[in-house]
């Protein structure tokens, strides 16, 4: 785990988990909210690794990149659904798409080599 050592890193933390919670928030309103952050630092790691949501339903999932690296989210097929290309540290960005069938769907960050994480459909 990665510490907090100045006063700006503080701030900076505080920041971004601000903007999270409000776009979670907003999110609320067009469809199941669902949240997917990166681990603190320069570890490559989604969190949380498992997330989960109901069949054939409207899902708003904020990803939000509070490390030190570039990532991406991209869920493997048979969804098509990824954010930008790459997303800097303190950057955002909000995908919204309907979940298939009950199982369960891979993401990874295309950057980082097994950085992994299940979206779980029930």
């Amino acid at each position: 785990m990665t510490r907090l050592r100045s006063p700006a890193a503080w701030v900076l933390m505080a920041v971004l988990i601000l903007v999270s919670a409000c776009d979670v928030m907003a999110i609320g309103k067009s469809g199941v909210p669902l949240e997917v952050r990166t681990q603190l630092g320069k570890q490559a790691s989604f969190d949380p690794i498992n997330i989960a949501a109901p069949a054939s339903t409207q899902v708003a999932l904020a990803f939000t990149n509070v490390s030190a690296l570039e990532h991406n989210l991209v869920f493997l097929e048979p969804l098509t659904v990824r954010t930008r290309e790459i997303i800097r540290p303190g950057e955002w960005e909000r995908l919204e798409f309907r979940t298939p069938e009950v199982g369960s769907y891979e993401f990874v960050c295309t950057i980082h080599e097994g950085m992994a994480g299940t979206l779980v459909v029930h």
